[in-house]
Order: C-alpha cells, then structure tokens, then sequence
C-alpha cells in the first residue's frame, strides 16, 4: 500500500475514534474500538492496551485485548510488573518502542497455573508498544503484535502507531473532562436545589407553624390539641428537609471529595498526579477526628514521597470495611515505599 495513503487510513481512524470517544460512550467500548482499529490498520493479528492495576500497584493489566486466534479472553487481565516489562519502560518514560519475541515474554510473565495459553500465543514476534499520552500524561499503553514470519514492524510503523494512539488519549482526556464537568453540574444543580429548601420552604414551613402555634392559644383545648399535632408534623417535616440538605452537600463536601483534593495537591511537588482508590462508604462511616488524622497521614506520606524524588508511580488505597469496623489507608510507590495507616472506627452500639 502506498505510504500516503497508509497515512491517511490511520489519520480517518484517528477521528473515528475522537468522535466516538467525545460522543459519551463507555469508555471501556472505547478503548476496545482503539484496540481493533490500531490492530486492523496495523495488519497485526493481536492489539492490546495496558493501564495501571488498581489491585496491584506497580503493575499495568491488559485491560483490552483484542486479538484472532490467540485466546484474547485469555490474555486479558493479565498483570504485569511496570519495572521488569518492555510495556512497563514505555509507560514510565513515555517513549515508543519497538520489541521481539513479544509471545515468550508473555508467557514468562504468566506466574498463574490457572491460566493456559494457547500455543499460537509462543509464534507472537515483533511488537510495538506506544503510550496513551497527552502532554505529560501518560494513561496506558497501546500494544500492537504480529506472529513470526509476518513482516517486522519498521520505525515508519511506530510513528504511525504512537500518533494515533496520541490523538487517542487527548480524546480520552477531553472524555474525562466532559464527564468532570457533568458532575460538577450534578453538584451545582444539589447546591441551588439545597439553598432553595433552606431559604424559601423551610422559612415557609416554620413560619406557618408560628401561625399555627399562635392561633392555637385561642381555641378550645379540643381544637387546640388538633393543631398541636400539626404543628409538630410540621417541626419533624423541617428536621427532613434539614437532613435532606446536608444530604445534598453530603457528597460535595465529604470526606471522599477531601481525599481527591489532598491527592492532587500532591502533583505539583511530586511532578506527576497519584492514583487514588477508594472503597466502601467513607463519608457516612468515617467521624470527623478519624478525617483529620487520616487526612494528615495522607497529606504526611505524599509530602516525604516528594521530598525523596525517586518515585514515578505512587498509589494510595483507603477502604473503609462496610460495617464501619475498621479504616486503612495504604499508600505505595515504585521506588519501594509501602505505608499502612489502619485504625478502628467507633461503631454505635455495636460491640
């Protein structure tokens, strides 16, 4: 094919996917379509793309394996180490490059003896792995694979790859954006709705519950009872409407939303954004002086990551149990740092 015309093929795939990722797909579809289409254009028999393992820091997992008759159900999911991989180098440092014998480095890495390989995946060959990056973010990994005795992937061929999976990730971050700013729309819709049942019903209901209460005074006391139990419906009405507002900034201004701004706070010192996980409900669960402390410890641990400036990975972990039982924050990174902060939660009347 003409070297022109290969060009612009992948040029059309750049913009298919900008449209399909910025049309509000999911994005799991979405890097499933940048897989198949990099594969088709590459006329390579397997695609993949690998991002950081939220289970096991310091690893990337084939999220998306798209791929004929090698098993790509079996592929996905595999985990791998960031600093032993030929993927892992690409994504550290943002550089595409060029691989061979991709299949035995995929089989020397399968440590789990529940996983069984078909034998086509020994033949994978030459390989190209191109970051997902945009500016200085790099978000995965892209890995195109042939069998041995196709043609070796060329330098042209990694150009052509690392700039389409460039325009790729920019539409993946302008995705995330998008769904950032519908949320924070989300949040703004809850804040007027909140100030408006504080500012016009509850003044409403308290004020005709003032009336209700006076006028109370000049019935007769069978009457008077009638609009004694009214008037306490409408004091236990403003209690729900009162709880339903904290509620609606419950989210805005939780312990969930704190955790995010600590972690980003950190990106300018550390010269790159943590991965942040949370899991179980930390905002109805999680007492205030638990916040602080938790918050200091974070805000503690990030600071001395940065102060040591050998870290290019970090991932903090915080997980409260469902009971309320127990609260851990564990915050790793790639240059060996490994901190555990627990502590048990007060939980009521349990014991």
């Amino acid at each position: 094919m003409d070297p022109g015309e290969r060009r612009a093929r992948w040029v059309r795939a750049s913009n298919d996917i900008t449209g399909s990722l910025l049309s509000g797909n999911d994005p799991k579809a979405s890097l499933r379509l940048v897989a198949e289409r990099a594969r088709q254009l590459a006329e390579a028999p397997v695609a993949a793309i690998a991002l950081p393992d939220e289970d096991r820091p310091g690893n990337l997992v084939f999220d998306v394996v798209d791929g004929v008759g090698i098993g790509a159900d079996r592929i996905s999911g595999l985990s791998v180490p960031i600093s032993e991989t030929g993927s892992g180098h690409v994504f550290v440092t943002g550089k595409a490059a060029i691989f061979r014998q991709y299949g035995n480095h995929v089989l020397a890495r399968a440590d789990d003896p529940s996983v069984r390989f078909p034998p086509q995946v020994a033949d994978l060959d030459s390989s190209v792995a191109v970051p997902l990056a945009a500016a200085s973010d790099v978000l995965g990994v892209l890995v195109l694979v042939r069998f041995r005795g196709d043609p070796l992937f060329t330098e042209g061929d990694l150009e052509l790859a690392e700039t389409f999976a460039a325009h790729a990730a920019v539409a993946l971050v302008f995705a995330r954006a998008a769904e950032v700013r519908r949320r924070l729309a989300v949040l703004e819709d809850r804040d007027r709705i909140a100030r408006g049942l504080h500012d016009l019903v509850i003044q409403r209901l308290f004020a005709v519950g003032l009336g209700l209460d006076g006028l109370r005074n000049k019935l007769d006391p069978e009457h008077a009872e009638t609009i004694g139990g009214f008037v306490a419906q409408l004091d236990e009405t403003i209690h729900e409407v009162r709880r339903t507002i904290f509620s609606l900034h419950e989210e805005e201004s939780g312990l969930r939303t704190a955790l995010v701004e600590t972690t980003r706070e950190a990106t300018v010192p550390l010269g790159f954004e943590p991965h942040l996980r949370l899991d179980g409900p930390l905002d109805s669960l999680v007492p205030d002086d638990v916040r602080a402390d938790l918050l200091a410890a974070l805000r503690d641990t990030l600071s001395d990551i940065a102060c040591g400036g050998q870290a290019n990975a970090v991932d903090v972990a915080v997980r409260v149990e469902p009971d309320g039982s127990m609260l851990e924050l564990r915050v790793t990174d790639d240059d060996g740092a490994d901190l555990r902060w627990r502590t048990r939660l007060r939980t009521g009347d349990s014991p």
